[in-house]
């Protein structure tokens, strides 16, 4: 039998093709494997290497971070949470930002003290043309704000969004990557304690935790979902692939909203949402749903939609 030139060619293409579900495979293994080398280097550099940390407290939570360092959220809650325990705060909070978008919101990682009443921070924004911001994002250093309702360079708007969150003295720190840029901030708000100054060894445990530990893992686990969130959307073509009830369960997903919130908002049953979460995790290559909501807020861009219509 004799083969046309461009049957051959068409042919060739074909074979040449890959199935979509294998370049997913193929994201989530090499995602998988830069991981890997990222917990290698940095459990070299800080636990094994001559100079590495020596607090048996902070070594343990470098390794619980590293285990957590492809989940970006759950790695920062760790960090929240030690933090809590050990500087003698009634709340941490922060999150991954830069003093060049146009405001901060606080809260992505959270923890409180049980039994403080704490008010949660998660969702508070704060202007970042603020003075008192500008001088936050550049320290280098923890910034001690002991009287929040009268601290000195943050405007009034700023102190209200504070105060609103029931803090009475802060805390605060940026985190910066291995190019000294800050990426985040980390803060410890005491809400009750406003008469009771933060001792000099808390400032400096506060400080060279957040600076050994918690920034260099962060930083990692931020460049890895960095990384890791353009491949899976590329290889997904979201815009044509969610429907458009898909994307309106995605959207409140992407808030943070459990099943029953996201049926109750729509008007569906549990059971029609666990469904469509499915599906747009199937979709988009993302094993668990805490790794899709983390990819949805941070990295998917959906087409707007019109308002949910209550019937």
């Amino acid at each position: 039998m004799v083969i046309r030139p461009d049957r051959a060619r068409d042919q060739h293409r074909q074979r040449r093709v890959v199935p979509l579900h294998c370049r997913r495979r193929s994201a989530v293994v090499n995602r998988d494997a830069a991981c890997f080398r990222q917990q290698q280097t940095l459990r070299a550099s800080l636990l094994d290497a001559r100079g590495a940390i020596s607090f048996a407290p902070a070594r343990d939570l470098a390794a619980h971070m590293l285990l957590a360092i492809d989940d970006v959220t759950l790695a920062g809650n760790i960090a929240a949470q030690w933090l809590l325990e050990r500087v003698q705060g009634e709340r941490v909070d922060g999150n991954i930002g830069s003093p060049s978008d146009a405001v901060y919101v606080c809260g992505r990682w959270e923890s409180a003290l049980l039994g403080c009443d704490a008010r949660s921070a998660k969702g508070t924004t704060l202007d970042n043309s603020d003075p008192g911001m500008r001088q936050l994002w550049n320290a280098d250093a923890p910034v001690v704000l002991e009287v929040v309702a009268s601290a000195a360079g943050m405007s009034r708007s700023a102190r209200a969004a504070l105060l609103a969150t029931g803090t009475k003295t802060k805390m605060i720190m940026p985190m910066r990557g291995d190019d000294g840029r800050p990426f985040g901030l980390m803060s410890v708000d005491r809400l009750t304690r406003a008469s009771r100054g933060w001792e000099i060894a808390l400032v400096d445990l506060f400080r060279s935790v957040l600076h050994e530990v918690v920034s260099p893992i962060l930083a990692a686990s931020k460049s890895l979902q960095d990384d890791a969130a353009p491949q899976l959307i590329a290889l997904t073509s979201i815009s044509g692939q969610l429907t458009e009830a898909e994307i309106r369960v995605a959207r409140l997903a992407a808030k943070g909203m459990g099943y029953k919130e996201i049926a109750r908002d729509l008007r569906r049953s549990v059971h029609t949402v666990d469904h469509q979460l499915r599906s747009i995790r199937t979709k988009l290559g993302v094993p668990s749903h805490a790794k899709l909501v983390q990819l949805l807020s941070r990295e998917l861009r959906l087409p707007a939609l019109a308002p949910t219509v209550s019937s």
